[in-house]
């Protein structure tokens, strides 16, 4: 048995990595509810302990737009064409949670929800 088995198998059986997944889904369901502060006016679909969020974008607003203004702004986001399997895919974002620190991560979400009021087709 390999030092790394050995490890993994203790880890299991003393409940590290338990603790873990635990602080782990903590920490997800933290920023998805910041995620919701932050964009309370806006719909974020997400489930509470993931660490990304979809953010289907008011009538009119083009996800490729947005994601370039804000690419602009050094944010990244992904639109939904990527993880689309419809003859039309939806307009909107999908956000990652867990890439930053909380204060970054809702300065960032103030700036994605200010580029999406501000766009003019929305």
């Amino acid at each position: 048995m390999s030092c790394i088995q050995s490890a993994g198998g203790s880890w299991i059986e003393d409940g590290t990595v338990a603790r873990l997944e635990d602080g782990k889904r903590d920490d997800a369901r933290a920023r998805q509810a910041l995620a919701r502060r932050e964009l309370a006016d806006l719909r974020v679909i997400g489930h509470p302990s993931s660490y990304f969020a979809w953010l289907p974008l008011p009538e009119g607003a083009r996800a490729d737009r947005i994601a370039g203004t804000l690419s602009r702004q050094q944010i990244a986001v992904a639109t939904a064409e990527p993880f689309s399997t419809a003859p039309q895919t939806p307009q909107a974002i999908r956000v990652a949670l867990g890439s930053t620190d909380l204060v970054t991560l809702a300065t960032t979400l103030r700036t994605l929800r200010r580029v999406v009021h501000d766009d003019p087709y929305a």
